[in-house]
């Protein structure tokens, strides 16, 4: 047997073995099918409870992305992001897991002022689980799909909730996908606050937010009205660019003017971009790239915090479709 087919074997048998541990990153599911699945799973007696280890403070992930203040994405953003740590594992433990509640992540965008902007963004925080090897138990966390407004719209489109957002933020214009929060704005967008809600409209007060924060980013590659000139990131900002490149203010992901926009390599860049915002590092040729807009890894934090589980089940899927179409 030749070396290729033994590795897809291999990996194979390693998805087989995964797939029980690690959270599915379904575009849409049915909520009661979560609850369901969670609740009718027998107790693996030879894993412990995991109560702290993961992080002393929630941070937010998309990748290998992780922060613990601002997160920030493009607007035409397709993928999801996580929320992990001590607090809410603990929370989604004790009081969520086995039960039918569903958790709706709010967040306010105030600077949202242009025509046809909804400052208020709704998304669905679906729990999910794995099996965390270095803690030997099983982690709770939640995902938010920004960009999949069918599960938001499914979970977080309630009368209760509608009406305590409404008292909340004097509006019941919402969106429920991040490109709608502000299709005609040309410059970032930082949320004021996160809060978490019930479907039936009770607001979540366990959940500790810290400095958290969504910053929503122009869709990667639009092309903006140059900047002053500058020597500091400071000056750019007061004008509402991201930072100093060259002399001239810019917003990060905004696309260089000497670009072909319609090139195959240049489209390949955008769509490799719109699932995993990191990858933009890769792309310096095509795009203006502001170094403070990808988050370093926290030197704070323990446990599994690097390793992002919904990313790595991605990852071995694409891998595994990888070697099969080189192999038929």
């Amino acid at each position: 047997m030749n070396t290729k087919n033994t590795r897809f074997i291999f990996l194979i048998l390693a998805a087989l073995m995964l797939a029980s541990c690690l959270p599915e990153q379904t575009a849409v599911r049915n909520i009661a099918q979560d609850v369901s699945t969670d609740t009718s799973e027998e107790e693996d007696n030879t894993s412990g409870t995991i109560t702290s280890g993961i992080s002393e403070q929630n941070f937010l992930q998309q990748g290998s992305t992780v922060t613990y203040s601002t997160l920030s994405l493009f607007a035409d953003f397709k993928d999801s992001f996580i929320m992990r740590g001590d607090n809410i594992h603990n929370y989604l433990q004790d009081h969520i897991a086995g039960t039918s509640t569903r958790l709706c992540m709010v967040l306010n965008l105030p600077l949202a002022t242009a025509t046809g902007s909804k400052p208020v963004l709704v998304l669905a925080a679906r729990i999910r689980n794995y099996y965390n090897s270095q803690l030997n138990g099983k982690e709770y966390f939640i995902q938010m799909e920004p960009s999949n407004d069918s599960a938001n719209v499914n979970d977080c489109l309630s009368v209760n909730l509608t009406s305590t957002l409404q008292s909340e933020y004097g509006s019941n214009n919402f969106a429920f996908k991040l490109s709608d929060v502000c299709p005609n704005c040309t410059s970032n967008l930082m949320s004021s606050t996160i809060k978490f809600f019930t479907s039936n409209g009770s607001e979540v007060l366990d959940i500790t937010k810290g400095s958290l924060s969504l910053n929503v980013m122009p869709p990667i590659g639009t092309s903006n009205p140059s900047g002053s000139t500058c020597q500091t990131d400071s000056v750019c900002k007061v004008e509402g660019f991201n930072c100093c490149i060259s002399g001239q203010c810019v917003n990060h992901g905004e696309a260089k003017p000497s670009v072909d926009q319609n090139s195959s390599e240049y489209l390949s860049a955008v769509d490799q971009i719109l699932n995993r915002p990191e990858l933009i590092s890769n792309y310096s040729e095509f795009f203006y790239i502001c170094p403070e807009m990808i988050p370093s890894d926290p030197s704070n934090g323990s446990g599994d915090s690097q390793t992002d589980p919904v990313q790595q089940a991605q990852d071995l899927l694409d891998e595994l479709g990888d070697l099969y179409q080189c192999l038929n």
